[in-house]
């Protein structure tokens, strides 16, 4: 089982011996944040390491020179020898992490997408990565966690059309923050079956550790937590990530955590 930690390195370094001892078995880096003497603890604890790439850093997919540093971005990370890539931001741009049933701050029609079909170049954009990475390293993204048949947006605004998408990448990372988009802990499970039976794909939730934005006050209970955690792990699910190991360190959760990773 995947029992991942995001780790953001919001707040400088870790406590090693207290990450070390969290139950889990992978990590995952955002690339600007790695060192060499970080990527030397995480060895010595023990751990896979998993890279993520900001894909479009807020730019027009379509745009090929976005393309073209996304490629550079791979090629950087495959200098650390990472055993996973997961693609965040793999996508075009707009605010889903909301309770209300529309997408906000879209990314609006440009030069480069203007009268595309939004899927179609992201669709493309993954093609192309694919070949320049090596066949046996996992490529992955973060999956925006709605189903088509209810917010259509995710397909026509944001270009995720995760039926289309999963033949080009050999796992899905869906974001199932279930206390931002307003829905109960029974969605994680059922999304994820419902993910798994559209795609075919390995499918690794991730989950949040605190309620967000960082503006809101935290009322992301333990008990909620286990809740989530039992949801997610349910078949067809292969494993669980945390965004984020930070998140739960700022909000004095990491024994939560390392209880619920150490005693699966």
């Amino acid at each position: 089982m995947v029992k991942a930690l995001y780790l953001e390195f919001k707040f400088g370094d870790y406590d090693w011996p207290l990450l070390k001892n969290s139950g889990a078995n992978e990590v995952i880096i955002p690339l600007e944040t790695l060192t060499r003497q970080r990527l030397d603890q995480l060895k010595d604890c023990g751990f896979k390491m998993g890279i993520s790439i900001d894909s479009f850093a807020s730019r027009c997919p379509a745009d090929p020179q976005a393309t073209n540093e996304l490629k550079n971005k791979l090629k950087q990370a495959l200098d650390w020898k990472p055993q996973r890539i997961w693609l965040d931001g793999f996508r075009f741009g707009g605010y889903w992490e909301t309770k209300g049933n529309k997408i906000k701050n879209i990314h609006e029609p440009c030069g480069w997408c203007k009268n595309k079909k939004r899927s179609d170049i992201l669709i493309s954009v993954a093609s192309s990565i694919r070949e320049i990475l090596p066949w046996q390293l996992p490529l992955g993204y973060f999956a925006v966690p709605f189903k088509k048949e209810e917010k259509s947006e995710v397909v026509e605004i944001l270009g995720q059309d995760h039926f289309f998408l999963s033949q080009l990448f050999d796992f899905i990372s869906p974001m199932i923050y279930h206390r931002m988009i307003g829905k109960s802990v029974s969605y994680i499970s059922e999304y994820i079956s419902y993910l798994k039976s559209m795609t075919g794909n390995t499918v690794i939730p991730i989950l949040q550790t605190k309620d967000m934005p960082d503006n809101l006050p935290d009322q992301l209970s333990g008990k909620e937590m286990t809740k989530a955690f039992q949801e997610a792990v349910k078949p067809p699910s292969v494993g669980v990530a945390w965004f984020s190991w930070d998140g739960a360190a700022e909000k004095k959760k990491a024994e939560i955590i390392s209880k619920i990773f150490n005693s699966t």
